[in-house]
């Protein structure tokens, strides 16, 4: 039994010195030392040139034989399956898109990105639920440069005028004051403004004409760790109100301060989780035409917080799900669903001339 033990230690320990000194030849083999006569590549290990006999140390040029070099791949893996990705190919051209194209925005938070260069983003949805609430929401972005975006859109505000949201039209401007990185996050600054919005209210005889306009302006910023990515930012809004019944026929004005915060968790390679808390201005007009009332134009925040998933169909288009719910509301019983969907199209790859061989 002992002897067995001896010679099975004897013959591990041969073969890992013959396999270690293979090792070492071949490191050695691959280094040769030129002849300084004839330069004919002679092995590491001779002292005379096999060729002309010249001896080798005196010459002292040494020529290693490149190794090849390992690149590493630091793209991240395919999001989607090789069908997915050459169906999407064959059928728009569209080259490398593995990865799903996301908007610069949640539901309503704004992220600290910008499109890419030439992208285009469509956008639209509402909420659905509260009798009265119908409304629909667009937004279309365009990216200039990767570093900034310049966007249309509808933008939802409330009022005691009427049940539900009103919408003003809007025009917007963001640019990015730096990438995301793995110590800082990406940061952008926009601005947004509309022009005077009128709603006309039928109240005893009288057709009165109410006017609002709003301008904002706010920085996000937004940083991943692993499949989670966090948003926040601060958003200021300068709200103007026109009412006729009021005496003076002043414009009423406020600057509402108002942060906001999203997260959103990739749970499988097609869907993220998102939830977002965000506020929207409101607005209480005079509407005593007695003139009695001494009551004033009021303009407060709303707190909205939604909750949902974003489907991706492709890597260019997707969808939003979700639940919508208001600080004004009185029970979960006035909670909305809200719906949207996004297409992103990356026009330079649309536009890529290129041979499809798969």
């Amino acid at each position: 039994m002992k002897n067995g033990k001896v010679i099975l230690v004897g013959l591990l320990t041969v073969s890992l010195f013959t396999a270690f000194s293979t090792a070492v030849f071949a490191q050695k083999a691959k280094e040769v030392i030129l002849c300084s006569t004839c330069g004919y590549e002679n092995p590491v290990t001779n002292k005379f040139c096999v060729k002309d006999g010249t001896r080798l140390q005196v010459a002292k040029k040494k020529m290693k034989v490149k190794k090849r070099k390992v690149l590493r791949v630091t793209e991240k893996p395919a999001m989607f399956p090789k069908k997915v990705v050459r169906k999407e190919r064959k059928k728009y051209g569209l080259s490398a898109l593995t990865q799903p194209i996301n908007p610069s925005r949640l539901f309503v938070v704004p992220n600290g990105d910008v499109l890419g260069s030439l992208h285009m983003s469509v956008s639209g949805g509402g909420a659905f639920g509260v009798e009265g609430e119908r409304a629909f929401l667009g937004y279309i972005g365009f990216g200039l440069g990767d570093v900034s975006e310049v966007e249309l859109s509808s933008s939802q505000v409330l009022s005691n005028l009427k049940e539900g949201s009103t919408i003003l039209p809007t025009a917007s401007f963001k640019t990015r004051l730096w990438k995301e990185t793995k110590r800082i996050p990406a940061v952008s600054l926009a601005l947004r403004a509309s022009r005077w919005h009128e709603e006309e209210v039928m109240q005893d005889t009288l057709r009165i004409r109410y006017r609002t306009r709003l301008a904002d302006g706010y920085v996000s910023a937004s940083k991943g760790v692993g499949s989670v990515r966090g948003h926040l930012g601060l958003k200021v809004t300068d709200v103007r109100l026109e009412n006729p019944l009021q005496s003076n026929k002043v414009e009423t004005q406020k600057n509402l301060y108002t942060p906001f915060v999203g997260i959103e968790i990739a749970s499988n390679p097609r869907t993220k989780i998102m939830f977002e808390v965000a506020g929207i201005p409101s607005y209480t007009f005079d509407t005593d035409t007695t003139g009695n009332t001494k009551v004033k134009d009021e303009i407060s925040n709303v707190w909205v917080s939604l909750f949902g998933v974003r489907f991706f169909f492709t890597p260019w288009l997707s969808t939003d799900a979700g639940v919508k719910y208001q600080s004004n509301f009185k029970g979960l019983a006035d909670a909305v669903l809200s719906f949207g969907f996004n297409a992103n199209i990356p026009f330079p790859k649309l536009f890529e001339t290129r041979p499809i061989n798969e």
